[in-house]
């Protein structure tokens, strides 16, 4: 696996499909996750909170068609974000909603160029492109300002409201231009989150290389982290549930790259930290390489057993390490 789509054997690349409703949670995390790196503000808070999957069925089995509906319209705004973006969606995706007939009669007499379509009951309904997607959010925008009730009322939600301060960002917040710089990590071909496929390969007893060389510091951060969550994640789930661990064994090169998290948000979880006070329970070992002692997490370091010291040409590297007895 690789931030950068990679030839031969075995090979995969980083990505998810940004569009695909199976993969919505990984790709809203990743945005969100990335975007309160980078900046503040509680419309961070609120694009990570936003209802954009559907909504699981309830213990009877019963479907909630009106938070259903919500959804739906908040997704159908996130996929028109993404195509403002420049993110490519498969040649033959349609994208859908629900709008009621009055509200398609409108927009299809506004002459935008697009067409709506029926998708099916409930007033479901679906456009082709993300170019469509973009249009009748635009025009539904411009309804609203213009003083449709009908624009205003299918525009009234929580999550729609987180989508579009990116899509229309106001002042100083980030938007959907900022957005572009995650391109690179979506791929419409991608069919599994990578970090599942990552999780059942190592079940398998596989052998897994994730390639971290190329993309941005905090992009790298992100993937890498997101992947020892997911393993974490799954394991404190079989040990919870009272199976047996799945026997795994994590190798880190480079490990300065990873484990120091100055540059980023201090306050948030380690999961490096967590790895290395819980994988013992869990069955998942941890070795790692650094040149770089001092930019480990104290946490981790404190976790460590063995040190295996094959060079140093640094006194505080050295009076760090001394600090340690296991050699």
């Amino acid at each position: 696996f690789g931030a950068d789509p990679a030839s031969g054997d075995g090979a995969r690349p980083l990505q998810i499909n940004f569009f695909d409703t199976a993969q919505i949670d990984a790709s809203q995390e990743l945005i969100g996750s990335v975007l309160a790196g980078t900046a503040s503000g509680a419309y961070i808070d609120n694009f990570a909170g936003a209802e954009l999957a559907d909504p699981q069925p309830g213990p009877d089995g019963a479907v909630n068609w009106s938070r259903k509906s919500r959804t739906a319209k908040a997704r159908f705004c996130y996929h028109a974000l993404l195509g403002k973006a420049g993110f490519t969606a498969a040649p033959s995706q349609r994208f859908t909603t629900v709008m009621k007939k009055p509200l398609v009669d409108a927009f299809s007499g506004a002459g935008t160029g697009f067409s709506i379509t029926p998708a099916g009951g409930r007033g479901q309904v679906a456009v082709q492109g993300t170019e469509a997607a973009q249009a009748i959010v635009d025009w539904l925008l411009e309804a609203k300002e213009s003083g449709s009730t009908d624009a205003e009322d299918w525009l009234k939600d929580q999550s729609i409201d987180a989508v579009l301060a990116l899509y229309a960002p106001t002042g100083s917040r980030l938007g959907w231009r900022w957005l572009g710089r995650l391109k690179p990590f979506h791929s419409h071909r991608a069919v599994e989150d990578y970090a599942d496929r990552i999780y059942g390969d190592l079940v398998a007893g596989r052998l897994v290389i994730v390639d971290l060389s190329r993309g941005t510091e905090q992009v790298l951060q992100l993937l890498s982290e997101r992947i020892i969550n997911h393993i974490l994640a799954k394991a404190t789930e079989r040990f919870t549930g009272g199976q047996l661990p799945y026997q795994m064994q994590i190798v880190i090169e480079e490990a300065h790259r990873l484990f120091d998290r100055k540059a980023y948000d201090a306050d948030s979880p380690n999961p490096y930290v967590r790895l290395a006070k819980e994988a013992a329970k869990l069955k998942i070992g941890l070795i790692y390489a650094t040149q770089e002692v001092t930019a480990v997490a104290p946490a981790v370091l404190a976790n460590t057993s063995n040190w295996i010291v094959a060079h140093l040409n640094n006194s505080d590297e050295i009076r760090t390490l001394s600090k340690y007895y296991d050699f």
